[in-house]
């Protein structure tokens, strides 16, 4: 009690109150996910917010109120691991570029949009690949400097014909 320790995500303050929380700040974002027991909150000029375990807090958001929270998603980093629920490729591909020296681009909107579920090695951008490259409608491109991620056209299967109206 004597030494709190306290983590400065811009204008917010997070003061640990025997807890185990994650505060994840990119892009000029913060986000709080509580793991076990309850943190406070302390903006300026505002009354302290006590978050206990299981909910999550944009931090970014002057008047966000605590929500339900993925713990298991939070904390995967721990094992070196990330998790994806129906997440956007291009997200998922963000996350990715955290870990890696080798950035993964993904072209075209409709790519960008595909939704991507799954549990992945951090570091393990070799398996992801495979897994996107399975993908119908996905190809991969490795350059000494990236990876492209673009759209494949989809062909027909064997003995079929694809015929246009007319």
């Amino acid at each position: 009690p004597a030494r709190p320790f306290r983590v400065q995500a811009g204008a917010v303050e997070v003061v640990a109150v025997g807890t185990a929380f994650d505060v994840d700040r990119r892009d000029g974002r913060a986000k709080l996910v509580v793991v076990e027991g309850r943190v406070a909150v302390n903006r300026a000029g505002r009354a302290s917010l006590a978050v206990p375990a299981g909910l999550r807090l944009d931090l970014a958001a002057a008047d966000a109120s605590p929500v339900p929270a993925d713990v298991r998603r939070a904390t995967a980093w721990l094992q070196r691991e990330i998790v994806f629920e129906a997440t956007p490729l291009a997200e998922v591909a963000d996350e990715f570029n955290r870990y890696t020296a080798v950035p993964i681009a993904v072209e075209g909107a409709a790519l960008r949009g595909l939704p991507i579920s799954g549990v992945f090695g951090a570091y393990d951008v070799d398996s992801f690949l495979a897994f996107l490259a399975r993908l119908e409608g996905v190809a991969i491109e490795r350059r000494p400097d990236r990876v492209r991620v673009y759209p494949r056209p989809v062909t027909p299967p064997a003995g079929r014909r694809s015929e246009s109206p007319g």
